[in-house]
């Protein structure tokens, strides 16, 4: 399914905060990515011209995400009681190429060219500026009155357009509004509305050459916003009327050509599908793209002919939830808090034997071995020594975590680490990668988390070692830790898929963009939701593919999992937990597991314990869904 922003969904997000918060709210959206214009493409729109008008596609992308823009403009539409404009886009995701939303824009767009137009006027504009003319009264009229008042403090607004009719429209539309202090002048002619204002605002979109602005019109000061339709020999200015590029003193005068960018739609597009998102009640969608078992078997998609064949061999397959592993499962529990800044991590192994795990797994038909814990240095809760906190007693634990779990791997069976705080990830892990370098077999990680865990001594604010393992697994850090596995990295950047991060120290980012870390941030799943997120994070795989999954419990939104000692706000809901843990299981490739950071110190009842038992259950086939296999 395929998010779907309709001409009434348009109106239900725009009501919810009135159209002047919408467009401040994207213009800072569009100001943002124009901040960032070297990340874009710029391909050049494509124009279809003919007599009567104009068709284009706009697109652009980011790298990680793509949009286009489809849009015509017909000037002579309203004589056969059509719009002169239309449009609608559509907002992709660059790794799959999969479409996210497909949205109407023909009102977005104006709401869109009125934001853009606002925002130009805030850095081209003089800041005394309170006295706009507007002229043009038509359809995008009212949008671009609501947004100069709004966000440049426009008092008073002249309205003229030689259809009269237009310009009542405007005035009656305006004065229901009820713009707070903003007067309303009607006015006959251009040369009256012009005359004594701060901004002058055109919008035409008449394909003839019908100059609005001459020469005498424009005074020192002058700030002059062009909107109106990109039509070959269209002028709204008289030739030779020149402006500064830039305001450099308050006397010169600028000129905004107000025709649109494609890095302007992709803002919008994006702010449009974040707000429907947000609001669940109106999220609407519709079935563009199959949803297919089976991505190679199309053709069971054309039409209700005939139901697919059952799947041969289904004891070595997994349709639907239905989670396989006949290999028995071990706990590996490793009760230290070495790494962390908080105590009580330690106590993680046992409150998730109290919260059941092992009967849960049993419940499974799983067999399920409890091997205990892992002995290791006590936390001696010292200052950090050249940006490690506990560095030798670190690496004490991590050496019995990648001894304990190599051992489980290379008898056949399913380890599962039961934490502790994320540093005992670099053990765990570089097992993990050393048994698939002897196996033969491609790793692939999900580190579920809210954080990056990307820290070295040289960016890390605390020394705290619970912030670097996967840099350390990527083979930044101190010897005796990168090389635990035998093999410097342990793994390579793009064999990690981190998601639900959303707590990043300022250098830890530029250095996991530097490495090229592949991260599902919460922005990314709250645009996306969270099944494009797997899906995006899962494609590549085979049956050559050992899938570890790295659980640090606050990857959940600390309202649901308080017992952790790094809450952050904003994570995944239950619900998106649950479809996360089932798609992963969905994939029959999970062969290995950590559970991090529960600090029963810090949790209710031991309610953060049980919700992760609960989620366990799901990585192991557990499901709320019913489906037809």
């Amino acid at each position: 399914m395929v998010d779907h922003i309709s001409i009434e969904g348009m109106q239900r997000i725009v009501g919810r905060m009135g159209p002047a918060v919408f467009i401040a709210g994207l213009a800072a959206e569009i100001e943002a990515d124009y901040r960032r214009w070297s990340e874009f493409d710029k391909s050049a729109r494509h124009a279809i011209y003919s007599p009567v008008g104009v068709i284009e596609l706009i697109p652009t992308s980011d790298g990680q995400m793509y949009s286009f823009k489809y849009v015509n403009g017909h000037p002579k539409n309203t004589a056969l009681g059509l719009l002169t404009v239309t449009a609608f886009g559509v907002l992709g995701d660059v790794k799959t190429g999969y479409p996210l939303l497909l949205s109407e824009l023909t009102v977005s767009t104006a709401l869109r060219t009125a934001a853009m137009s606002a925002l130009a006027a805030k850095w081209m504009a003089r800041t005394d500026g309170r006295v706009m003319a507007l002229v043009g009264n038509g359809a995008q009229s009212e949008f671009q009155a609501i947004a100069f008042t709004h966000m440049l403090g426009i008092r008073e607004l002249r309205l003229s357009d030689v259809d009269r009719l237009a310009t009542g429209k405007l005035a009656r539309n305006l004065g229901a509004l009820d713009l707070p202090g903003v007067q309303l002048v009607l006015r006959p002619s251009v040369g009256e509305a012009v005359r004594g204002a701060d901004i002058v605002t055109t919008v035409t979109a008449d394909k003839r050459n019908a100059t609005i602005l001459t020469p005498e019109m424009i005074v020192p000061g002058m700030h002059l916003n062009a909107v109106g339709g990109d039509c070959p020999g269209k002028t709204e200015f008289a030739q030779r009327l020149s402006a500064a590029a830039g305001r450099a003193s308050p006397a010169e005068v600028t000129i905004f050509d107000s025709v649109g960018f494609a890095l302007e739609d992709y803002p919008a597009l994006r702010h449009l599908h974040r707000l429907q998102r947000e609001d669940r009640k109106g999220q609407q969608q519709i079935d563009l793209i199959p949803d297919l078992d089976n991505p190679k078997n199309l053709f069971w998609a054309a039409g209700p002919h005939i139901d697919p064949p059952a799947p041969a061999g289904c004891a070595a397959l997994f349709a639907g939830n239905n989670f396989m592993t006949n290999k028995p499962i071990d706990l590996i529990g490793a009760p230290t808090d070495i790494g962390a800044g908080s105590r009580g991590a330690s106590m993680g192994p046992e409150a998730m034997r109290v919260a059941g795990i092992r009967q849960a797994l049993q419940g499974r038909g799983l067999t399920v071995h409890d091997q205990g814990n892992l002995t290791g240095p006590a936390n001696p809760w010292l200052a950090p020594v050249d940006g490690y906190r506990h560095l030798a007693e670190v690496t004490a634990w991590n050496q019995a975590v990648h001894k304990a779990m190599f051992q489980s791997l290379h008898a056949g069976h399913f380890p599962i680490l039961l934490g502790g705080d994320h540093c005992l990830g670099i053990g765990s892990i570089s097992a993990v990668a050393r048994h698939c370098r002897e196996t033969g077999k491609q790793l692939r990680v999900l580190w579920l988390d809210a954080h990056a865990d990307f820290n070295t001594n040289a960016l890390t604010p605390t020394g705290n070692v619970h912030g670097m393992p996967v840099a350390v697994l990527c083979g930044h850090g101190p010897a005796a830790l990168t090389g635990i596995g035998g093999v410097v990295p342990a793994m390579q950047p793009s064999a990690i898929r981190q998601i639900g991060i959303r707590s990043v120290d300022e250098g830890e980012k530029r250095f996991v963009r530097q490495a090229g870390l592949e991260v599902f941030d919460m922005r990314y799943i709250d645009e996306m939701g969270m099944r494009h997120t797997m899906q995006a994070a899962l494609a590549g795989m085979d049956d050559n593919t050992h899938l570890h999954v790295s659980f640090d419990v606050d990857f959940l939104d600390a309202s649901i999992a308080p017992g952790v000692g790094t809450t952050v706000k904003g994570g995944p809901t239950y619900r998106e937990a649950q479809l996360c843990m089932e798609m992963i299981a969905d994939t029959g490739r999970m062969a290995s597991l950590d559970v991090m950071e529960l600090n029963p110190a810090l949790d209710v009842r031991n309610g953060t314990a049980e919700i992760a038992v609960d989620l366990i259950e799901s990585l192991f086939g557990k499901s709320t869904l019913m489906r037809r296999h």
